[in-house]
């Protein structure tokens, strides 16, 4: 009787494993079949077979009014304070238009600074 248990506890061991094993094939072939399918769409090359280049790159600058007293982060120089009330003007704000022959990446004003305000002013 004893042998009997011990043989069906290992059937049910290598059914489980086995079920196991047929589960996670599965889940890893859809994993891989989804891999697939977005490397299929990465390589695949853009009409015309190469880079969108049809912008124009417009550079501008970006203006804000600021009253005495508020502070300004301007990323990649640092937090300043407006000494007076008047209109900060920032170069580097690009916008992309089409119809050109080239790449751009647009740049906002929001990616050039942030306004700190203080003491609750405006």
């Amino acid at each position: 009787m004893r042998k009997f248990f011990v043989l069906l506890a290992g059937m049910v061991l290598f059914l489980a494993s086995s079920l196991t094993f047929i589960y996670v094939k599965g889940e890893n072939d859809s994993v891989n079949d989804l891999l697939s399918a977005n490397v299929d769409a990465l390589a695949d090359d853009e009409p015309g077979g190469k880079l969108d280049t049809n912008y124009k790159r417009i550079d501008s600058k970006c203006e804000i009014f600021v009253s005495a007293g508020t502070q300004i982060n301007l990323f990649g120089v640092g937090v300043i304070t407006a000494k007076a009330d008047g209109t900060i003007a920032i170069d580097g704000k690009v916008v992309c238009e089409s119809k050109g022959n080239s790449t751009c990446r647009p740049v906002e004003c929001s990616d050039l600074y942030s306004v700190i305000l203080h003491g609750g002013e405006r």
